[in-house]
């Protein structure tokens, strides 16, 4: 599949950040066919005392 190391690289940037807590931007992705899509992604992972992240809120607009 094409767009495998788009996926890798926004899970992994996702995990990251609900590892350390804090922000989490994304600017594109890529498609099925090859071609990006230009999104705006905004979120926050908010972490417990115990340091587990327990909430991610967020925004994702399709620039």
């Amino acid at each position: 599949m094409r767009n495998q190391g788009d996926r890798d690289r926004v899970s992994a940037d996702i995990q990251e950040a609900m590892k350390r807590g804090g922000v989490y931007r994304c600017d594109r992705v890529r498609q099925h066919d090859g071609s990006f899509r230009w999104i705006e992604a905004n979120g926050r992972a908010e972490l417990n005392e115990e340091g587990r992240a327990v909430r991610f809120p967020g925004i994702l607009m399709d620039t």
